[in-house]
Formats: C-alpha cells, structure tokens, sequence
C-alpha cells in the first residue's frame, strides 16, 4: 500500500488533483520549492483548503460534485495511508474549524476516516450539519 509521506505532501497532492498544478507551481515559484517554502500546512491550507472552499460554495453539479469527491478520496486517502505528520495535516488544513456550512455541503464527499477524524476532535460537527444557518452561501 502506497503512503504519503510529510516530505513530499505538496508534490503528490499536485499529482493527485493536477488541476491545482498552475496555482502550485506559481506558489513554488513566489514562496519557494517544497522544504524551502512555508511548509505543507501553509500550501495544503492555502491550495487544498481554498480550492475546496470554493467548490462547495458553487451550486452543485455533476463536474463540480467529481472534483469535490477528487479532492475529499485524496483527504481520506491521507488520513488512512499517511504518516502522522501527514493525516494532522489533513485535518488540520482541511477539515478544522470550518463551521457548520461547510461541513454540511462536505459532508456527501467525506468517506469514514474523514467522519471518524471530525467525531473524534469536532464533536459537535453532525448536530452543526443539521442546523439551519444563516449566511449558507
């Protein structure tokens, strides 16, 4: 079984989801290469975050829906075949403290690591998914 490894995390979320390759290699460019940037959780949070973000803020639709289930299958996969460094970085850059909105349009797309890890250190997520909040893009 193939792992992901803190080292090399930005190269092979690039390789996993290449839509992202421009915005990445232009970070790379301004910020520096992997291990001279910022580090993972400033890339993953700034490209995986924000780019997940968005998507769940656009109406649903078939090619939005993929590439949403692309990026979460990547989030899961990080969680269950990466080193510790790695499925922190998961969490933490994607899936902490977003709030009820979020979670609630992310929730079709998470697979049980992703559900387990926010049960475990969100607790409250599922009952915020059930609210109905103001301000819901």
């Amino acid at each position: 079984m193939a792992t992901f490894a803190y080292p090399d995390i930005e190269r092979r979320v690039v390789d996993l989801l290449p839509e992202l390759r421009p915005a990445a290699e232009y970070y790379w460019q301004v910020e520096g290469e992997p291990g001279s940037d910022s580090g993972p959780y400033i890339f993953f949070e700034s490209m995986v975050g924000s780019y997940v973000t968005i998507l769940l803020a656009m109406a649903a639709s078939p090619r939005r829906d993929r590439m949403l289930q692309r990026a979460f299958d990547v989030a899961e996969a990080m969680l269950v075949k990466g080193d510790d460094q790695v499925r922190h970085l998961a969490f933490i850059g994607l899936l902490e403290s977003r709030g009820a909105w979020w979670w609630r349009r992310a929730e079709p797309f998470m697979g049980p690591a992703t559900k387990h890890e926010l049960d475990a250190y969100e607790p409250s997520w599922r009952s915020g998914t059930a609210e109905v909040v103001t301000g819901d893009p």
